[in-house]
């Protein structure tokens, strides 16, 4: 994932609000998707965003170099491995239509039937499983982002997202929904 331009994290860092907003811009996107797919609430997900954004502007000043992208995604891994714990993880299935562009999806029954199986059996993923193939798949970050968020070995985070990817082949074939995961593949 591109990293911000090191003028505006500088600026960001101290205390510059529009270099702040420019950060939040680049990767509120992909980081509300991550959080969102964590925990399968969009309520929950807006509160959880709220606070790493918050978390992430008290912490910029302290933030010493390194990749801002692995940074910012371990601290939002944080607070829903935090919420995850705190026994308030509700997962509820809900679903994008902009997964279709990720899954390659058959027509024998309605495309929301499908996403809903997705992420239903994406939500009955392991945690350990899931949260490195939400990384990769939702946010985008490469395995090497992947390992240094979680901090795993590369070769543990891309095990990992193959076991989850196997896990949810199997998962929507027991389904007997007629999905192809093709694209993830």
């Amino acid at each position: 994932m591109e990293q911000p331009d090191p003028r505006v994290l500088r600026k960001a860092q101290r205390g510059d609000a529009q270099a702040f907003t420019t950060l939040v811009r680049q990767y509120e996107s992909r980081l509300f998707n991550f959080i969102l797919r964590s925990v399968q609430e969009r309520t929950l997900a807006e509160d959880l965003m709220q606070d790493v954004l918050l978390r992430v502007h008290e912490s910029l000043p302290r933030f010493r170099g390194g990749s801002f992208t692995t940074w910012l995604f371990e601290i939002a891994k944080n607070r829903v491995i935090d919420e995850h714990r705190s026994g308030r993880d509700r997962l509820r299935s809900t679903v994008p239509l902009e997964l279709v562009a990720t899954v390659g999806v058959e027509t024998k029954i309605g495309v929301e039937e499908q996403l809903d199986a997705i992420w239903g059996v994406i939500a009955g993923l392991a945690w350990d499983i899931r949260v490195p193939l939400l990384l990769r798949e939702i946010a985008g970050l490469s395995y090497t982002e992947i390992a240094e968020t979680l901090g795993l070995p590369i070769s543990t985070v891309r095990w990992r997202i193959f076991v989850a990817r196997q896990e949810l082949v199997q998962g929507l074939h027991d389904l007997e929904h007629p999905v192809a995961i093709d694209a993830m593949s």
